[in-house]
Formats: structure tokens, C-alpha cells, sequence
């Protein structure tokens, strides 16, 4: 862990996007018997255990052909070090107990923090963006956790210049439901690939929508005028 501070600054860790809970009070709904498995209780939207199509109630029985195991709260941390300790993009291979079928599911795990609690700069836009957890919505009194909140803003950037501001949430690109900050990510890369030049943003501000249009022509223009 050390060596990797020195290295990188920072100590990465790998996400699926899952959410355990131990198996002993479950485990023979489960058909798990008393032996091994780790049942999944949630799963995080937009993560890749949702793009493996995992669901709330399949039991792990093995990473990467190797056994584990948390028939008991205590076990729990040990499960989530072994996906941790993955470097982010590595693909993950679980065996999973669903219906009394094993099926076998590969992953690419994410970075923890890439998606969740840390700000998506977006550089070509001029903002940054943090998806919404349960504790932002009741913080700002949001309506719920769709779409990403815009926790920064370049004042003469594209983004600013179109009248986004701090705090605002970003519902919408081009007409397209934004739910989480997987899909925006998603859309706004793409954009950015194609050289889009006019994106249309549908934003909630305080409880009322508003629109607001960025236009990279514009935005290029005075960056050249005023040098900023």
C-alpha cells in the first residue's frame, strides 16, 4: 500500500457495485444448507454488476474460481478486500448460486470513487459533476437522486457562459434522461467524440427546470477574445 501511495499519490481500490448482507439468517430460503456463499442485498445502478445483470438474492459462491464465504456479518469485510484488491478494469469472474442454478458472470470492475462521492471534471464543458447520493438529496431538499449534480463551474467555460451554475441538476442531454452519473458520463464522452458543437441541458435549479444551451463556437470565441 505504501509503494502504491509513492507511485500514485493515492491508494485505488475496484467497485462491482455490490452490496452484501451475511447468509446465516437467510441461508436456507437461499438453499445455501449451512455451506459457503455471499448473499447480495442491493445493487448500485449503472454499476457493473448491473451490466452483468446480478441480482438482489443470487449468492456468490466463488471469485475467480476461488470459494468465499460470509455466513456471518464479521466474514463481510475479508469478501469486499478480495474485490478491492483488484487493480480498476480488471475482470472479475463470480459463480453465483441463483434459483438452485450456478451461473457463471465476468465483470470489469471500476475504480472506487470514479463513480461514487468524487467530481467527474468534464473539461471540454467547463464543470465538474458528482453523482447524487441519498445523504446530497436530503442535504440540497432534491426531489431524488436522478441526473448529477454540478459541483463546479468555469466562469467564462462553455458550461458558464450558458448559464449553469453551482448546484444545479443536470436531468437531461439532448433530450435524453440522465439517471445517474454512469449515463452521463456515458452521453457526455460520446458528445465530446463527435465534436458536438450545441448541446441542449435540461437542469433543475432550486425546484424549477430550466434549459440551457452550450455552444462551443460561442465559447471558443471568448476564451480567444479575453484569453481566460
Amino acid at each position: 500500500m505504501t509503494k502504491e501511495i509513492l507511485a500514485n499519490g493515492k491508494v485505488t481500490r475496484s467497485w462491482l457495485g455490490l452490496h452484501c448482507q451475511a447468509l446465516q439468517e437467510l441461508e436456507n430460503y437461499f438453499g445455501t444448507n449451512g455451506k459457503r456463499g455471499v448473499l447480495i442485498s442491493s445493487i448500485d445502478p449503472g454499476s457493473p454488476a448491473e451490466e452483468a445483470f446480478l441480482k438482489a438474492g443470487d449468492v456468490i459462491l466463488e471469485i475467480d474460481g476461488t470459494p468465499v464465504s460470509a455466513r456471518y456479518v464479521e466474514e463481510l469485510p475479508a469478501f469486499y478486500s478480495r474485490i478491492a484488491a483488484h487493480a480498476p478494469g480488471d475482470e472479475v469472474t463470480l459463480k453465483v448460486l441463483r434459483n438452485e442454478e450456478e451461473y457463471t458472470f465476468s465483470l470489469r470492475t471500476k475504480e472506487l470513487g470514479q463513480l461514487q462521492g468524487e467530481d467527474y471534471e468534464c473539461r471540454e464543458w467547463g464543470l465538474t459533476v458528482r453523482a447524487i447520493t441519498g445523504q446530497m438529496k436530503l442535504q440540497y431538499q432534491l426531489d431524488d437522486t436522478l441526473g448529477v449534480f454540478v459541483t463546479g463551474v468555469r466562469r467564462l467555460g462553455p458550461a458558464g457562459l450558458a448559464g449553469v451554475r453551482r448546484h444545479d441538476v443536470i436531468k437531461s442531454i439532448n433530450r435524453q434522461p440522465i439517471a445517474d452519473l454512469s449515463a452521463f458520463v456515458e452521453r457526455y464522452t460520446s458528445l465530446v467524440a463527435e465534436d458536438a458543437q450545441r448541446v441542449l441541458l435540461s437542469m433543475d435549479r432550486a425546484g424549477a427546470r430550466r434549459l440551457a444551451v452550450i455552444n462551443m463556437e460561442t465559447a471558443h470565441k471568448t476564451t480567444d477574445e479575453t484569453g481566460e
